[in-house]
This record gives structure tokens, sequence and C-alpha cells, in this order.
């Protein structure tokens, strides 16, 4: 009986230690990264590339110990070159807000669901030895994505963000419009950063 008082206080403590980690009122400050390169051909007449970037910083409070309410900046590049030659360029800017909801599994490591809603600008840019366009786009989009939160000190921590479910909205004054629905767990696309307790 008083091993299982002992051991039943012991995890008490541990989950009390591992949800003050998150403590209602606290600020962070933090931002994730992901760059992606591939390659393809044999030689440089008939090679495709692509280069893609993404980072977001982000500021959140937390509303209680498990959920957080925040605001990010969404900027991406992504470039590609055709094995014709032809360059394709797009930029995205998006504002947005989220909300963040942390689930402790270990002391220190948490399992986080962040829903996202977001609005920006894009701009697409096509060129060639003959040919250049450029279109701007207004961008709509809101997501769900799974992520990993671990405490490195009690102030200072890193995360991994897997994606999930996205849906975004593209249009412009033109009447032209398109829609993209993901579904996306490739680790390629994962991003990773820091975070810190203010």
């Amino acid at each position: 009986m008083k091993k299982l008082f002992v051991s039943l206080f012991a995890f008490i403590v541990m989950q009390s230690a591992a949800n003050a980690q998150f403590t209602k009122g606290s600020t962070f400050l933090g931002g994730s990264f992901n760059f992606t390169s591939q390659k393809q051909g044999g030689n440089s007449s008939s090679s495709a590339s692509s280069t893609s970037i993404y980072l977001t910083p982000e500021l959140s409070y937390m509303l209680n110990n498990n959920t957080a309410l925040g605001v990010g900046l969404s900027l991406s590049n992504n470039y590609q070159k055709s094995s014709s030659g032809t360059k394709y360029t797009t930029n995205i800017i998006s504002p947005s807000l989220f909300i963040q909801n942390y689930y402790p599994l270990a002391q220190k490591l948490y399992l986080s669901l962040k829903s996202e809603v977001g609005f920006g600008w894009a701009t697409s840019k096509t060129e060639n030895s003959s040919y250049s366009s450029k279109d701007e786009y207004n961008v709509l989009g809101c997501s769900i994505s799974p992520e990993l939160d671990y405490f490195i000190t009690s102030k200072v921590g890193m995360k991994a963000n897997f994606n999930g479910f996205s849906f975004a909205h593209y249009y412009n004054d033109e009447n032209y419009y398109s829609n993209k629905v993901q579904f996306d767990l490739n680790p390629s696309n994962w991003s990773f950063g820091f975070f810190v307790k203010l």
C-alpha cells in the first residue's frame, strides 16, 4: 500500500512539473523554419531544380495551462527551374491568428494541436529567354497541424511541426481563383524551430 501511495504521489508530481512548463498568463516568442532543395537530370542542358524556404515567426499568450492564443507571420519562397530553362518563382506573405492546445506526454514534452487561419498576398513570376509574366493574388487559408514541443530549459524549447491538413484559396481582381486542399505528413515538409518564454 505504501509503494502504491509513493508511486501515485510521484506520478502526480511529474504531471504537475510537466504542466508547469506552460502556465496561464505566460507569453512565448518563437518560430520555425523549413528548407528543401531538389535537382533532377544528368547534365546541365536537361536538369531541373527547385528550392523552397519557409519561415514563421510567432508570438503567443497562454489563456490557461493548456491553451495558447497567438499571432504569426508566414513567409515562403518557392523557386523552380524546368529542364527547358523556364523559371517559376512564388512568394507568399501571410499574417495569421492561431489557437494551440497542449497535451503533456512526459516531463518537458508536449504534443499540441495548432489551428490557424491567415490572410495574405502571393506573387507569382514566370520567365524564360523570350517571355516574362507576373501575377499577384490574395490568399485566404486555414490549417490544423500536430506539433511536438520540448523544453530544453525552463524558458527555452524546441519544436517540430508536422503540417497535417490545410486549405488555401487564391484569388485576384481579374476573377481568377484557385483552391488547394492538402493533407501532408511528408517529412521533407516538416518545419523545426525554437521558442522562448518571455
